[in-house]
């Protein structure tokens, strides 16, 4: 395979001394901070000494920042997932690089994302398998294509009935709903359309058995230490700031983490500013 590898504002019910999963994925709409969330709490186990692995699900990884911050990664294709796996069926790695050569499956995985989903999945999986120690943080693409990930094994599962196929996605489904093993974090910002769209992703999850569903209002503007020392506000925080105050009531009962905006221009130390409150989403 293909890899490339290095080495409170809160409110509800988050406890920082939960066991350590093995999985924890960060998903939500583009934009809302997924992967510098991600980089944060993958920064913060490692530098409680445990054993982690950025992943970020076959999208373009930014090896410099995660080597600028030492945060160990590794950046897996989907492609080169499947040829593994076809490979491991088959016990050929010439008859499995021949096939994902053909047209044929070239367009089934392109007509049919979720197969590669699921077989990316179960890739990950193989991973925490053969290594107990490790576990991993991935920083997941976008509520879309989060759900295809999510739901894959379940369709096909339906679809191919029995055999071998269905025995290795029985271990996906097995782990992916296990409480045991696996945490999700919605991310998404603090206005009405970001919160409901992000609340719409938690009770899917949810139908599909996904335990440990954590929501977080990223890139709040209410209580930042930078702007309560400066006194008077300007207006637009404080518009900013009243339209927050109305999403949080409305979602008062609902288990949400509040972050802060970091004021800073460079991503890399926007991530070490978040490393301390990624304790509490542990």
């Amino acid at each position: 395979m293909k890899e490339d590898t290095q080495n409170s504002l809160s409110r509800g019910s988050i406890h920082s001394e939960d066991p350590l999963k093995r999985l924890y994925i960060f998903t939500g709409k583009g934009g809302v901070g997924k992967t510098t969330l991600a980089l944060a709490f993958a920064k913060y186990l490692h530098s409680r000494k445990k054993k982690v692995l950025y992943n970020n699900a076959d999208q373009i990884i930014n090896s410099k920042l995660c080597n600028k911050l030492k945060i160990p990664y590794i950046h897996m294709e989907i492609a080169t997932s499947i040829e593994k796996y076809i490979s491991s069926k088959l016990k050929s790695d010439i008859i499995a690089s021949w096939i994902m050569k053909t047209p044929f499956a070239k367009s089934l995985f392109n007509i049919i994302p979720g197969i590669g989903y699921m077989i990316f999945l179960g890739h990950i999986i193989w991973m925490l398998e053969q290594d107990e120690d490790l576990t991993i943080v991935m920083d997941s693409q976008s509520s879309g294509h989060a759900i295809t990930m999510f739901e894959s094994p379940y369709n096909f599962k339906k679809i191919f009935g029995t055999g071998i196929v269905v025995n290795d996605i029985h271990k996906i489904t097995s782990f992916m709903t296990n409480p045991d093993k696996i945490k999700v974090f919605v991310a998404n910002l603090a206005n009405p359309m970001s919160v409901s769209e992000g609340d719409e992703l938690k009770n899917y999850l949810k139908k599909l058995s996904t335990p440990n569903i954590q929501l977080i209002m990223n890139n709040t503007f209410g209580n930042i230490p930078e702007i309560e020392r400066s006194g008077k506000l300007p207006k637009f925080i404080n518009k900013k700031i009243l339209l927050e105050k109305k999403v949080y009531k409305s979602y008062q009962k609902q288990d949400i983490y509040i972050l802060p905006h970091m004021i800073d221009s460079s991503q890399e130390k926007i991530i070490q500013k978040l490393v301390p409150y990624a304790e509490k989403l542990m």
